[in-house]
Order: C-alpha cells, then structure tokens, then sequence
C-alpha cells in the first residue's frame, strides 16, 4: 500500500467545508449554536490549516492499493 500527502486548499472557509461535509452533525442546533462551532474550529485549526493570505488547506491522505478477489473453489 503507498500512502500520498495531499494538501487541498478549500474554495471556501473551514466554516463552509463544516457546511458540506458537517451539516448532519450540526442539524439539530440552531443558526447561532451552529455559527459558533463553526468560529471556534476556525479558531482552533487557524494556526496551522490557513496560510498567510487566507487560504485554508486541509490535510488529505490518498492510500494507493492494490486488491484482488480470491478464486472460488468448487465445494
């Protein structure tokens, strides 16, 4: 198996990833409890997931493998 690092940068926020990718976590919370989950993971990934000019980019992992089917054998 290989392993690939693959920095994405996000069209959008981390909040708007949280919008795509979160939104059934958050379902049950209102607009203002949702919007300050959204701030405070902002807060918190800022040091080391947006860049200097604003851009955020996520850590992705691309696994590379190979598998196969095993031959049925005649019972």
């Amino acid at each position: 198996m290989e392993r690939f690092r693959r920095p994405t940068p996000l069209p959008t926020s981390l909040g708007g990833w949280i919008d795509t990718f979160g939104d059934g976590l958050l379902a049950g919370l209102d607009a203002s409890a949702r919007s300050e989950i959204k701030a405070d993971a902002e807060a918190v990934a800022a040091p080391i997931h947006r860049r200097r000019d604003g851009t955020w980019v996520l850590d992705y992992v691309r696994l590379r493998f190979v598998a196969t089917k095993p031959s049925m054998s005649p019972r």
